[in-house]
């Protein structure tokens, strides 16, 4: 059984590469000039006109099963009002969260078919992490916003001062983008609750055979990111490492263009979730002792309700905790 989360704060699960790597980033003075730029403007509006078009919006007339576990993990994160689900035909394991005013979350084909439901749990739970944490207006800066600004305005036509400007924002926006999914890691693992699951979505998410997804081999790749994480034989070692965590190196040898790194490596995310697992900062949060604050009315009078109250004390009318 599930435990309900009350009151969850997103501090209590942020991983402090993240918060180091945000707060280098709200000094860049030229931040506030894109979030002005930018907040407000119609990007946002045609994100979701484009979801609407080419998605599939899950709900309980659809996909049942997995609308109500959608509803599950909400609750158990803590969510007053669990923003809208998608899905659309992708067979890679991934999902995304995007909107600023109104974030909505997708979920591909592959994920719902490749997946268990603890896993999946994982991974609806990582992107309600991005929500909960207030990740979306630097995460869709990082994701959409400057590479649509790099790659269509020419770069003579740029000012010198817009030149200076995006690159000073681009590199630490782009390290904080992968930093802030170590935090969402850990919002996935509280909201499946299971450290076993967690582990076994992230080595999926690193592209696991089809006719291999049930083997036990957990502990094999935990023991390779621990070798990943200590291994630096060589000072080339450590340089290509950081940039190939900053950056495709397949792409800059290949295709000349520096492409950022959407997420760290799964072998550096597997062996982060699990230092957290065995430093007991996950036990910590689960253990905690929480109360349930919200207040519950009965929808016929207004009375208020007990928790698990059947009928209500007042006017005698079944309420939806029957």
């Amino acid at each position: 059984m599930s435990k309900i989360l009350y009151g969850l704060d997103p501090q209590e699960y942020e991983h402090p590469l993240d918060r180091e790597a945000l707060n280098a980033l709200q000094k860049i003075s030229g931040i506030a000039t894109v979030f002005q730029k930018f907040e407000g403007s119609t990007f946002e509006k045609s994100m979701i006109l484009e979801q609407k078009g080419n998605a599939l919006k899950i709900n309980e007339k659809n996909f049942k099963k997995i609308f109500h576990m959608y509803l599950k993990a909400c609750e158990i994160l803590d969510f007053d009002n669990p923003p809208d689900l998608y899905t659309r035909w992708d067979y890679k394991v991934a999902a995304s969260a995007f909107g600023v005013e109104k974030p909505t979350i997708q979920i591909t084909t592959g994920a719902i078919d490749i997946l268990d439901d603890d896993e999946l749990m994982f991974v609806i739970g990582h992107e309600l992490g991005h929500i909960k944490s207030g990740h979306l207006f630097y995460y869709n800066l990082s994701r959409k916003i400057l590479p649509l600004i790099i790659r269509n305005i020419p770069i003579p036509n740029v000012p010198i001062f817009g030149k200076v400007l995006i690159e000073s924002i681009q590199y630490p926006l782009y390290h904080w983008a992968r930093m802030q999914e170590l935090s969402c890691d850990r919002a996935g693992l509280l909201c499946c609750q299971n450290k076993n699951s967690a582990l076994r979505a992230l080595i999926a998410l690193a592209g696991v055979p089809l006719k291999y997804q049930k083997d036990d081999f957990v502990k094999a790749f935990v023991e390779q990111s621990r070798q990943f994480m200590e291994e630096d034989f060589e000072p080339t070692d450590k340089i290509i490492k950081k940039f190939s965590q900053a950056y495709s190196f397949d792409q800059a040898i290949l295709g000349g263009q520096l492409i950022p790194q959407t997420h760290p490596f799964p072998m550096l995310r597997i062996a982060r979730l699990n230092e957290w697992i065995e430093s007991s900062g996950y036990d910590k949060i689960i253990n905690k002792k929480r109360e349930n604050l919200q207040i519950i009315y009965c929808s016929k009078c207004s009375a208020i309700l007990n928790l698990g109250d059947k009928f209500c004390g007042l006017c005698g009318a079944k309420t939806l905790m029957e």
